[in-house]
């Protein structure tokens, strides 16, 4: 993760962007769309495999979650604790891997309708992504774009496959850390982006060009890690 922000920030050099729209992208290249992770891994993983994907997210979430702050910090005018202290992403996916390392549990009702929220979020993030949707008015802004899709669709998935060959990780591990580093970038990105004082329009962009071109490098990678 801290690779691909250091890849995304080599932009500023490249193409001499707006720093707004820079800083405002660099999250896209790290984060992931847990949604996808987890319908693609129900189609694709054993038992096994589906739990060392969902501990790969739990642990993985908050970390991009903070790295994003991070990358955003500067242009809410507060400090980096402050917004990683009032960061709901951050603070949701801590609290959840807190109580459930002590084994404490929901309410069923609470558990129930908090699904219900859950599920709604998924549809509820794709249409605002979609309402913001606006093509990007220069040709550096589209330049950002196709090298953030390129560095999260192609080169995040590729080094990932030759770390865990270095690695000699297992073939079921090594699938698994390749299909969850192959996934579109999070349409939360676009909300963090927003709250944060970034500009949203090239974030909603990077995320449909993104998802959309996902639903071919995604088979690839299947393919090539299993062949």
């Amino acid at each position: 993760m801290c690779t691909m922000g250091a890849l995304a920030y080599s932009a500023k050099w490249l193409f001499n962007p707006d720093p707004v729209n820079l800083v405002s992208g660099i999250q896209t290249t790290f984060r992931f769309n847990t949604y996808i992770v987890l319908a693609v891994s129900a189609r694709l993983l054993a038992p096994s495999g589906l739990e060392l994907m969902a501990i790969t997210i739990a642990c993985l979430v908050p970390i991009s979650n903070a790295l994003s702050v991070l990358s955003l910090a500067h242009r809410s005018g507060q400090g980096l604790l402050i917004e990683l202290l009032k960061n709901p992403f951050v603070l949701a996916t801590s609290a959840g891997l807190f109580f459930n390392a002590l084994g404490v549990h929901l309410p069923e009702m609470i558990q129930m309708n908090v699904s219900r929220l859950g599920n709604a979020s998924i549809t509820l993030g794709l249409m605002t992504v979609g309402a913001s949707l606006q093509w990007v008015s220069t040709k550096k802004d589209g330049a950002l774009v196709i090298y953030w899709a390129f560095l999260k669709l192609i080169a995040l998935p590729a080094l990932t496959l030759l770390g865990a060959n270095l690695l000699h990780l297992p073939p079921a591990q090594k699938f698994n850390a390749v299909l969850f580093a192959c996934m579109p970038t999070a349409t939360s990105a676009f909300v963090m982006v927003n709250r944060m004082g970034g500009n949203g329009s090239i974030v909603a962009v990077t995320i449909s060009i993104m998802t959309l071109v996902a639903a071919f490098t995604i088979p690839f990678w299947i393919y090539f890690v299993n062949d």
